[in-house]
């Protein structure tokens, strides 16, 4: 199948047009041997530097241990001839818990397996993360020997090192969860497919590699999709092999590598899709997209949106020009001269995994990790769109030279674009947005997941907080539950859902309250963790603790209830002349009154924001009223500014006084 193209490149552009040593070039074992090297070298190297994400403790870890404990139960069992045992639906329920059979066993299996053979040596954390750090190295090589057998050595390279420093794909490698895992496996089964056309071995690993990605996720069901649809249109008689092996062998190892299926598996495999397809009804997940709050899916046009801003600006043009390129070769086989077609099945299977998020019932949140697969393809055009660059905009004087340039710059912009955002990859906006700045300004979330919460900041708290309690929140209690098992953090620190020191602030706009949006407005934090300037996990002194510390910010002689409410009065006295944010944390309605004139609250499109103004004061003394519509006085309120010199808090005690009432 891919003889003619390999011929081509051989002959024509081989010797020149590789920029690789010239000892590697006869030697792809080498090259792919070097690639996974450094892939499992730099993930191992970095595998504790993310927090730990919300559903790593909550579920994954506990599914792996219990699903890993399971197999060591069915293996003792079989070696005593006992197969009745751990077959049994007794068995199954016990180490199959509902909670951990949401999504399908299998990246669990292997998180489990890793954890058993390397907690020990490696550490817990370590150990959990090893299974999905090893499927990406091995995406990684696969996704360079595929484009390698396509476009020369230099393409092949080039896209898995690009996969390997995309930082979206990167960060997802480090975390025990099912996204990197389903697109690892979308592209080793993409890979067997491929292969398959040629070889009866390789189409029977095809059917085995998509009934591992079905029992990896529910995308995994879509896989085989963009597949035949390929084979059938450049193909045709060659996947006969392939489809064989999909319909006799996948459905006969989804079987038996989900124990799941073993009693009554069509009945578990309809609920377990009707499920999937009704999360919309039973889990709202709120994700800030532009400004605005969705509570389920953002527009159909964001999971396009996020990849274009979210893969690093060489390897997005560069796949883009891949992507280009994919309609000359398909051209050339209408012609008759039968080009690879490789760039048209990666741009299929992108389009796949972006196109599945535009249906109603799939939902679409967190970043980009439910779409991450579309990650691997681009980098996969990448490499494709540097053959195509090469071809076209080179002579064969220079054509070592120039490929060269853009290698090392393609490689170099991108390991910079990694390096500057690591360990926070899942916050990666690239510069065509403005970054993450750039990202904050126009409305989206600045983190999701919760892995800027990470053991650094654990020990700073053990140094700083010893004894004292946090606020607690989703996805943030989680990790601070696990933190705490695994003696990295104190256990003198403690969560506390009322009277907590110190107010943790995770950067999800999407799930943010009011008094988040007060405190990332108005508070200073005492602890702030970010990059480019955007915080992403912040720790503040609670508004109740500094509320004890304020008693001036009530009191009498500056406070009455009348007929029209309860009314609260002070002198506001401005130190610099300019426009001043005021906000007003309370949850009751209030009319604000600067110099007897009533001020408008700012209008927002936030959901849940506090009471905003706008005013413009001239240095000095100048009258601020509060006026509650009910005669009741406010149990707690809170009033903050941000000055036209940048300072921000509670408006500080010289800057208040009381004042007589009318």
């Amino acid at each position: 199948m891919t003889e003619p193209v390999l011929t081509h490149i051989e002959n024509q552009s081989r010797a020149r047009a590789s920029i690789l040593p010239a000892m590697f070039l006869n030697n792809r074992f080498a090259v792919g041997a070097l690639i996974f090297l450094t892939a499992l070298a730099l993930l191992l190297a970095t595998l504790e530097d993310p927090g730990i994400t919300q559903d790593e403790p909550y579920v994954n870890r506990k599914a792996a241990v219990s699903f890993v404990a399971w197999l060591e139960t069915a293996l003792a069992d079989i070696a005593r001839g006992d197969w009745g045992h751990f077959t049994s639906r007794e068995t199954l329920q016990e180490y199959f818990k509902d909670d951990y059979t949401f999504h399908p066993p299998f990246a669990r299996f292997l998180a489990g397996v890793t954890w058993r053979l390397f907690h020990e040596s490696l550490g817990e954390i370590r150990a959990l993360r090893l299974a999905p750090a090893l499927l990406f190295s091995v995406a990684t090589v696969l996704l360079y020997v595929l484009v390698g057998e396509y476009y020369g050595i230099s393409a092949g390279a080039l896209a898995s090192l690009l996969l390997l420093l995309c930082p979206a794909p990167f960060g997802h490698a480090h975390l025990i969860a099912l996204d990197s895992p389903i697109a690892s496996l979308w592209l080793m089964t993409v890979f067997c497919f491929v292969k398959g056309l040629d070889s009866r071995r390789w189409a029977l690993a095809f059917g085995i590699s998509a009934a591992l990605a079905m029992n990896t996720k529910i995308h995994g069901f879509a896989v085989p999709a963009p597949l035949f649809l390929w084979g059938l249109l450049f193909h045709r008689k060659k996947i006969v092999p392939n489809l064989l092996a999909f319909l006799a062998v996948t459905p006969v190892a989804l079987y038996l590598t989900n124990p799941l299926y073993w009693h009554d598996p069509f009945a578990d495999l309809y609920y377990f899709v009707r499920t999937m397809l009704k999360k919309r009804a039973y889990e709202p997940v709120g994700t800030h997209f532009m400004g605005d709050r969705y509570d389920f899916s953002p527009p159909k046009y964001y999971a396009f949106f996020m990849t274009l801003i979210s893969i690093p600006p060489v390897t997005l043009i560069l796949g883009l020009w891949g992507t280009a390129w994919s309609g000359r070769e398909v051209r050339q086989f209408l012609d008759g001269k039968k080009p690879g077609q490789l760039s048209a099945l990666f741009v299929l299977n992108a389009l796949t995994a972006l196109g599945l998020t535009v249906f109603d019932r799939i939902p679409i949140y967190d970043g980009v990790r439910l779409f991450l697969p579309a990650f691997y393809f681009a980098s996969g055009l990448a490499g494709i769109g540097f053959y195509g660059w090469t071809r076209t905009f080179t002579m064969a004087r220079f054509e070592t030279i120039l490929s060269g340039c853009v290698f090392t710059l393609a490689v170099g912009a991108s390991a910079f674009s990694l390096a500057r955002i690591h360990p926070f990859e899942l916050s990666y906006f690239n510069m065509f947005v403005g970054g993450l700045p750039g990202a904050k300004r126009i409305g989206l979330e600045s983190t999701y997941w919760n892995d800027a919460f990470t053991i650094e900041s654990a020990r700073f708290m053990n140094e700083n907080y010893p004894g004292a309690s946090f606020s607690k929140s989703i996805g943030l209690r989680y990790t601070f539950k696990y933190y705490k098992e695994l003696g990295i953090l104190d256990k003198s620190i403690v969560q506390r859902e009322t009277g907590y020191d110190y107010y943790l602030l995770q950067y999800r706009q999407g799930w943010f309250k009011k008094e988040d949006w007060f405190y990332s407005r108005y508070m200073r934090p005492e602890y702030s963790v970010g990059r480019e300037g955007v915080p992403l996990f912040e720790i503040y002194k609670s508004l109740g603790r500094l509320k004890k510390e304020r008693r001036d910010l009530t009191g009498p002689g500056s406070e009455r209830v009348s007929k029209k409410g309860y009314e609260w009065r002070r002198y506001l006295i401005a130190p610099v002349s300019g426009t001043y944010e005021l906000g007003v944390l309370v949850n009751y309605d209030l009319d604000l009154w600067i110099d007897k004139r009533q001020r408008n609250n700012i209008k927002s499109t936030l959901q849940s924001p506090p009471r905003e103004y706008e005013v413009h004061l001239d240095a000095g003394v100048h009258t601020i009223d509060l006026l509650f519509p009910y005669a009741v006085r406010p149990v707690d309120f809170y009033l903050a500014w941000r000055t036209p010199d940048g300072k921000r808090g509670l408006i500080p005690r010289e800057s208040l006084a009381p004042a007589e009432m009318d």
